[in-house]
């Protein structure tokens, strides 16, 4: 929603995982986020045009899964962990209106959590719910 003209606050939940292999091993991350982010709008000459920075808190939770292939008759084994931490978020983008309800977004996001920092480039609509 918006605060103040220049000033708006949305809610995220988003989800992304990693997995990789290697001599048979196989590992995974995987990271569901709830969070709030802030943006400040910036007030630029072209009216339809809208740059903006932002920041927000987000919990994350993390689990990570290692499995180990059998090996020279050897049995294989899994191991996992799971973990609840609080990350930040740094970004920016711009967004132009197609209409009174709705924006196009540009915007790209560099998330902060121990372990599990993540990069994001994102394009969308975003829809003003309410009058």
């Amino acid at each position: 929603g918006t605060i103040t003209p220049n000033i708006s606050i949305e809610s995220r939940l988003d989800y992304w995982s990693q997995s990789d292999q290697f001599l048979g091993t196989q590992t995974s991350l995987r990271d569901i986020v709830l969070g709030a982010r802030g943006k400040y709008h910036f007030e630029v000459a072209h009216p339809k045009i809208r740059p903006f920075l932002g920041a927000g808190l987000g919990l994350h939770f993390l689990k990570a899964e290692v499995t180990i292939p059998p090996l020279f008759g050897l049995p294989g084994s899994t191991a996992e962990a799971s973990s609840t931490q609080l990350g930040m978020d740094l970004g920016g983008g711009v967004s132009t209106p197609l209409s009174p309800k709705a924006d196009l977004l540009g915007e790209t996001w560099f998330g902060i959590v121990d372990g599990a920092n993540s990069f994001s480039l994102r394009a969308g609509l975003s829809y003003k719910l309410g009058s």
